[in-house]
């Protein structure tokens, strides 16, 4: 998953493979599609590829995002606006991050020997290596939305899709820049600023915890990293690191209380 660009012929041999054996799974349906439009020439047609994805993942935002970038790659712009708006409507917008990082973790388990913590931590990198070509849209909406109405009202919607279902906050982060620019080719100037004010105090809050979540380093307790996995499948990135961030000080203040409480009184 994480290596596939170094050899895209055996990878796309391999995901044949695990596709046989689990022909529903998202995972397998969105890297084989996500393969085929990064390499130059693909053995399997994207029609075919589209269909397995949906199949396996029709209520996803990203999936529908996948299909509309592959029906640009074949000049299809009516029916790749037509999956836009799909991925617009979709109940779901999922990159499917904690389904990679539980796949690593099995990996990891079966073949690396290392402590428990130091594997959470290695499968939440290897998850985050995982490439994707779904958030190129955003190149694909600024290319197409200044001259056709039809796909800056499609984008928009995409937009503010990403910005309030996604779960994570790259998602979120190019859901709000989608919208700043749909809503700057329309001439919108109160509701870009607001997109924009909502988006830098995103950041800030995020570049705030993300210093105070170090402490997770210094405390090694898989059980803390199994309920910021648990916390971000459930409520997105942000109520994670708020998760870490918080237990991980309350973890420090304690051990620094009872080192201070098993201190002989001089």
């Amino acid at each position: 998953l994480v290596s596939w660009k170094k050899q895209p012929p055996s990878a796309l041999q391999m995901l044949e493979r695990a596709a046989a054996m689990d022909p529903r799974s998202p995972l397998i349906a969105s890297q084989m599609m996500e393969l085929c439009l990064a390499v130059a020439s693909c053995s399997l047609s994207t029609e075919s590829l589209e269909r397995r994805l949906i199949a396996a993942d029709k209520v996803n935002a990203m999936a529908w995002v996948q299909v509309a970038r592959g029906r640009l790659k074949r000049a299809d712009e009516s029916g790749a606006l037509a999956a836009l708006r799909e991925a617009a409507a979709a109940p779901l917008v999922s990159d499917h991050f904690i389904d990679y990082v539980l796949l690593f973790d099995r990996g990891l388990a079966a073949s690396a020997d290392l402590e428990p913590f130091d594997r959470t931590v290695a499968a939440i990198g290897h998850a985050a290596a995982v490439y994707t070509t779904s958030f190129l849209v955003s190149k694909d909406c600024l290319e197409r939305a200044q001259e056709s109405a039809e796909w800056r009202d499609a984008c928009l919607r995409l937009g503010q899709q990403f910005e309030e279902r996604g779960r994570t906050l790259l998602a979120q982060m190019l859901g709000m820049g989608i919208q700043q620019k749909m809503y700057e080719y329309g001439g919108d100037t109160r509701e870009q600023q607001q997109v924009n004010a909502r988006r830098e105090r995103s950041r800030a809050e995020w570049l705030a915890l993300s210093s105070r979540t170090a402490a997770a380093e210094q405390i090694r307790d898989v059980t803390m990293m199994r309920r910021y996995l648990e916390t971000f499948a459930s409520e997105g990135e942000q109520a994670a690191i708020r998760y870490l961030a918080g237990a991980a000080e309350a973890r420090l203040q304690e051990h620094g209380g009872a080192r201070k409480s098993a201190c002989p009184t001089p």
